[in-house]
């Protein structure tokens, strides 16, 4: 692995730019192409959801950039519409909040307060089951999230497991998915 100046990410991906090459929004964006640039927040995303995102690339022509702050399992190969940023200077919400810009750009986190934080910055947001969150449901969603908090520090609850990443969750994202890469596209 290459040495990356402080507050760059190391090369993670066989090859591909490492993180701090990467232009705000992507190269596509960077060179003034409309392509969308799809942008993963990578440390927990689920299995079937990067199986979707990366048939969905070069299907729809979309750029994927993953970031995350290990190496993940296949995903070492770039490919000409994807590659994986390994973060290890910074976190990766933090490396995702400086590059990650609005225009033709798309986040997927479970992470309610990065998503929150990259929405106001007028970027969409997805989470892995396919939900886009606006001001509103982000909103709803981060007091929903703090006040289970203040209950599981007080010991009063334990956190539930979340359910399973099923065929209808599969479903739900990829459909989404394509719904937004559709309105985005035209």
């Amino acid at each position: 692995m290459s040495e990356a100046a402080p507050g760059d990410a190391r090369r993670g991906d066989g090859g591909a730019p490492a993180a701090g090459d990467a232009p705000a929004a992507g190269d596509a964006l960077a060179a003034g192409d409309v392509r969308l640039t799809v942008w993963v927040d990578a440390d927990s995303c689920p299995v079937p959801v990067r199986e979707i995102l990366n048939r969905a690339a070069p299907r729809r022509g979309f750029d994927l950039i993953y970031c995350a702050n290990r190496t993940i399992r296949g995903l070492n190969a770039p490919t000409e519409r994807r590659r994986l940023l390994v973060i290890t200077e910074e976190s990766v919400d933090e490396y995702l909040r400086r590059h990650v810009a609005a225009g033709r750009a798309l986040l997927i986190t479970r992470d309610i307060p990065l998503a929150e934080r990259i929405l106001a910055e007028g970027v969409s947001v997805m989470n892995d089951r396919g939900e886009i969150f606006d001001r509103a449901t982000i909103a709803e969603r981060r007091s929903i999230r703090d006040a289970a908090e203040k209950i599981r520090a007080a010991g009063l609850e334990t956190m539930p497991q979340r359910s399973g990443f099923g065929e209808r969750e599969k479903k739900a994202f990829a459909d989404a998915l394509d719904r937004y890469v559709t309105s985005v596209l035209k």
